[in-house]
């Protein structure tokens, strides 16, 4: 006596199954290794939209940032990368204070980072990413300065 499957309850199963895959894969590629990546460019992308960025250099600045977020925060935020896309176009995280601080601080860190500011600010044209900036590298590096012919 075979008992037939209904269709409903395959689609319920599959679409569970599915789930259950993204979840894992998740938790084994992104939150085991701390990968905080996809939240930070969606943070620095929701900040500043008004500009037009470079994605790769978007994408290689949350890579370089991720390591200097705290650990007990970098955990969170590495599950919450998994609503990134949603988070993008919603207002789903906007109420917590964690996620404006860590936008406002990531998108100020970006811009610092960036030439956005050697080009006197120029929000037409598209912002490439220079390298995560580092006040013990480039100390004197001051893009508000116009030295002009004294």
């Amino acid at each position: 006596m075979t008992q037939r499957i209904s269709r409903r309850r395959f689609i319920l199963s599959t679409l569970l199954a599915g789930i259950s895959l993204y979840l894992g894969g998740w938790w084994i590629f992104k939150v085991r290794q701390g990968d905080t990546s996809d939240i930070i460019a969606t943070l620095v992308r929701k900040k500043l939209d008004y500009l037009q960025l470079d994605e790769a250099g978007l994408n290689k600045f949350a890579e370089e940032y991720g390591p200097f977020i705290q650990q007990v925060s970098a955990q969170r935020l590495s599950w919450l990368g998994m609503f990134s896309p949603l988070y993008l176009y919603t207002d789903l995280l906007d109420s917590t204070d964690m996620m404006e601080i860590l936008g406002e601080q990531a998108a100020i860190i970006f811009l610092i980072s960036s030439d956005f500011f050697w080009y006197g600010s120029d929000e037409t044209r598209v912002i490439n990413y220079l390298g995560l900036y580092n006040p013990y590298v480039r100390p004197c590096a001051n893009p508000f300065a116009k030295l002009e012919d004294l």
